[in-house]
C-alpha cells in the first residue's frame, strides 16, 4: 500500500476517533439494539490485523531502521486479536465472567505502558516531540484501561462514558501525530529520530 508511518497513523486515528460515537450514542440511550456491542470487537480485530500487517501496509514506504517498531507492533497486534476474542465471545453471550471483562482494561494499559517505550525511526521533527506524541498515547490508552476497569466493575454511567471518551481523544490526537512532513510543514531538527523512548 505504501503508506507512510504518517498516513498510518492518521488512519489508525480516524477508526479509533469513530469507534466510539455510536458506543456513546448507545450509552446515552440515544440507540438501541445488540449491534453497537460488536463494533469493539470488531475494530479490535481489524487494527490487530493491521498491526501484524504493517510491514505490506507500509511496503517500500517504510522508515529506514523499522526493525525494533515492527516488533512491537507485531505485540500490539497480538494482543489486540486476543482481546478481539474475548470481546467477540462477550458480546455474543459467553465469557460472562468479570474476569473476562478486564481483559481489554488490562491490554489498554499494557499498550500505554509499551508507548512509553515505543522505538522510532528517524524524522525531520525533534526528539522532544516524537517523544510527547508517543507519551501522550501512552497516558490516553493507561487512563482510558483504568476507566474501562473501573466501569467494568462499578458498572457507573460516567465511567463507561467516560472511557469511549478517552478513546476518540486518543484518535483526535493519532490525527494530529507528525513526524516533520505535515503539520511542521518539513521542519527539521539537529538530531534526527532515535532509537527508543
Amino acid at each position: 500500500m505504501n503508506l507512510t508511518s504518517e498516513q498510518v497513523h492518521w488512519v489508525f486515528g480516524a477508526v479509533l476517533a469513530f469507534v466510539p460515537i455510536p458506543l456513546i450514542f448507545s450509552e446515552l440511550g440515544v440507540l438501541d439494539g445488540r449491534w453497537p456491542s460488536f463494533i469493539v470487537p470488531i475494530a479490535l480485530v481489524a487494527i490487530g490485523l493491521a498491526l501484524i500487517l504493517d510491514p505490506l501496509i507500509h511496503g517500500s514506504a517504510a522508515p529506514a531502521e523499522y526493525s525494533h517498531e515492527t516488533g512491537q507492533h507485531l505485540v500490539l497486534g497480538a494482543m489486540a486479536l486476543v482481546m478481539g476474542g474475548v470481546e467477540t465471545a462477550r458480546a455474543l453471550g459467553g465469557l460472562e465472567s468479570s474476569v473476562w471483562a478486564l481483559v481489554l482494561p488490562l491490554g489498554l494499559v499494557i499498550a500505554g505502558v509499551l508507548f512509553f517505550f515505543h522505538a522510532q525511526h528517524q524524522a525531520d521533527v525533534p526528539v522532544l516531540l516524537l517523544a510527547i506524541q508517543h507519551r501522550t498515547i501512552g497516558v490516553i490508552f493507561t487512563v482510558a484501561g483504568v476507566t474501562k476497569a473501573v466501569a467494568e466493575m462499578s458498572q457507573a454511567p460516567a465511567f463507561r462514558v467516560g472511557w469511549l471518551l478517552l478513546v476518540l481523544v486518543l484518535g483526535l490526537q493519532l490525527l494530529l501525530y507528525t513526524e516533520g512532513r505535515s503539520l511542521l510543514g518539513g521542519f527539521k531538527a539537529s538530531g534526527k529520530g532515535h532509537g527508543r523512548h
